[in-house]
Formats: structure tokens, C-alpha cells, sequence
């Protein structure tokens, strides 16, 4: 997450007013939460679990949000099973994902790291079942398809990511990539049969 000057040093701020709060009362459970918060903005993912684990010991009921936030700093820190292993978590609490299919789509995006792009794609099939609008997720789900070679799929999600996002330069450019590796498109085809024309013509 690229922040301001202004963004980052009001992180800054949050996290010294916090750090008051929790030496003043050090089980002072949202205090943990919203430093944990406020490190995961920073990048700073290591302090931002060592406070996420402190909160699920002061409160380890109805914790969805906080193996969520834990889930994507293992996710940033390349921890990708760990991170899997709280998104499966939080959605067992929560199964019908109440950040409108973000635990999904995230728990998608761990899966394709590994490289296991069909769980990938249905979890990515699950965010866009609760939010149909989310560009992001046909983009996701595009490009599992499309590491499988599954490339008529990948580009139906590509037009789709375009058609909701239609400054979507990276659905653009993955769209026009799938084409190119289908190997039928016409001006491909062309271009070899001219290069291998013209090879058979020098050396004649």
C-alpha cells in the first residue's frame, strides 16, 4: 500500500496514541485491534500480528475480523499457508463473508501464490456470488484460468473486468496475452506463415 506523507503520518500518530492506551491498560483488547490495524497500513506485518495474536487472547470469541486482518499479513509477508489456514478460519465463522467476498478473494489470491489455481478459482467464483460487481474478482479468476490454459474462460472474465472497470489497463493487457498464447488468432497465425515464407524464400 503506497500512503502520503499526510496518510503516513497519521498512522504514525494513531499508533503513538495507541501505544499510550495499551501502557496505561495493556489488555485493553481494541487497542490491539486498531494498532494491529494501523501496522498492516504501515507494512510493518510482523508487529501487526504479535497485536492481533495479543487481541485473540483477550478475546478469542467471535474473532472473524481478527484472523482475517492476521490472514493477510501472513499473505504480505509470503506466509501463504498460514494466511489460507485464518481465511479458512474466519470463514468458518463467518461463512457468507461479510466484507462482501473479500476473505474469499483473498484466500483465492493465497491459493493461486501456491499455484493452486482451481481452488483459486472457486473461491474467486464464491466472492463474485456475494458481490457481482467486483472487477477485481473476474480479474483474479481470469488469470487462474488462464494458468490453466483454460483460455476461453479467461477471457469471458477479462471482458467482464473491463466491462465493470473499463479503465482496467491490466484486464486489457492479460486479455490481449491470452489471446496471443491461444495461438489461433489470425494475426498471429499471419505473422509466422510471412516469417516462414520468408525464411523458405533466403534460402532458396
Amino acid at each position: 500500500m503506497n500512503l502520503n506523507s499526510g496518510e503516513l503520518t497519521e498512522s504514525k500518530r494513531v499508533i503513538e496514541y495507541l501505544n499510550n492506551a495499551i501502557k496505561l491498560q495493556p489488555d485493553y483488547t481494541d487497542a490491539h485491534i486498531n494498532r494491529g490495524s494501523a501496522y498492516i497500513i504501515l507494512g510493518q506485518y510482523q508487529l501487526a500480528i504479535a497485536d492481533i495474536n495479543q487481541a485473540m487472547r483477550l478475546k478469542p470469541d467471535d474473532a472473524y475480523y481478527l484472523y482475517y486482518n492476521r490472514a493477510n499479513a501472513y499473505s504480505a509477508l509470503g506466509l501463504y499457508q498460514r494466511a489460507i489456514e485464518d481465511y479458512n478460519e474466519a470463514l468458518r465463522q463467518k461463512p457468507d463473508d461479510i466484507l462482501d467476498g473479500s476473505a474469499y478473494r483473498s484466500r483465492g489470491n493465497a491459493y493461486a501464490m501456491l499455484g493452486q489455481y482451481q481452488l483459486a478459482i472457486e473461491d474467486y467464483s464464491k466472492a463474485i456470488q456475494l458481490r457481482p460487481d467486483h472487477a477485481v474478482a473476474y480479474y483474479s479468476r481470469g488469470t487462474a484460468y488462464s494458468k490453466l490454459s483454460h483460455h476461453q474462460s479467461a477471457i469471458e472474465d477479462y471482458n467482464e473486468a473491463i466491462r465493470l472497470k473499463p479503465d482496467y489497463a491490466d484486464a486489457y493487457y492479460n486479455r490481449g496475452y491470452v489471446y496471443l498464447n491461444q495461438g489461433t488468432t489470425t494475426i498471429w497465425a499471419a505473422l509466422m506463415r510471412k516469417k516462414r515464407v520468408y525464411l523458405e524464400t533466403a534460402n532458396y
